[in-house]
């Protein structure tokens, strides 16, 4: 039984009380993708669903995202050099600068949240406090019929006796999938299928979890053979 105000991560587990900022520029240096069926399937969602946007909370630099464009609208929160970067460089974009750890509501509207499949996609590992992001997710699953989150699953990353803090300086804590359930549960999240995923096009290995949160309005099966409830 994990304490809730540890996020449900295991009570020997040290978390970092600061973090770096993140600026999203690895890929272009090393041509490495991470996350790189996240994307895709998001994409497949909202051709399954009717979607006509794609909105990404963590945005980072944008690339993965605005690969998808122009079949989807795109749009991008996150603050910093990541928003100045995207802003300068995918005019075609909306890059909305908010702060995932800001207790206020992301000023989405609910008509464009309605047309759009929602990713944040390795985002929650950076915070020191996520819940205003899971809070901000709820709000948006009024609306939108799936948000697409992932995170690095921490026993297959690190190994089950890792106790922290993360290796990357950027991240915060990390969990495994089971506790990544809990956590999204006990937000009143609909955890609709969770399962494992390729981290990165180097290493081909399936360590990242991948998770698909239902919205309130959506009652149509999200992966062939799912269903819905």
């Amino acid at each position: 039984q994990w304490e809730v105000g540890r996020f449900f991560v295991k009570p020997e587990y040290r978390s970092r009380t600061s973090v770096a900022y993140y600026e999203d520029s690895e890929p272009e240096q090393s041509g490495v993708i991470w996350q790189p069926d996240v994307y895709p399937l998001a994409a497949h969602l909202a051709r399954q669903l009717g979607c006509t946007q794609i909105i990404d909370i963590g945005s980072g630099h944008g690339q993965k995202l605005v690969s998808l464009y122009p079949e989807f609208q795109v749009m991008g929160v996150d603050f910093g050099p990541n928003m100045a970067y995207c802003s300068s460089h995918y005019p075609f974009g909306t890059w909305l600068e908010w702060n995932l750890e800001s207790s206020q509501a992301i000023p989405i509207d609910p008509q464009i949240a309605q047309q759009s499949v929602v990713i944040c996609s390795d985002v929650i590992e950076h915070l020191v406090d996520p819940t205003f992001l899971l809070r901000n997710i709820k709000r948006l699953l009024a609306d939108v019929p799936v948000v697409v989150l992932s995170t690095p699953e921490r026993d297959l990353t690190r190994g089950t006796q890792d106790m922290g803090p993360p290796i990357n300086p950027c991240h915060v804590r990390e969990w495994n999938l089971l506790e990544l359930k809990q956590l999204l549960e006990s937000e009143g999240i609909s955890v609709d299928f969770i399962g494992i995923t390729i981290s990165n096009t180097h290493s081909n290995l399936h360590q990242t979890t991948l998770a698909l949160l239902r919205g309130e309005r959506n009652d149509r099966p999200l992966l062939p053979g799912a269903s819905a409830g």
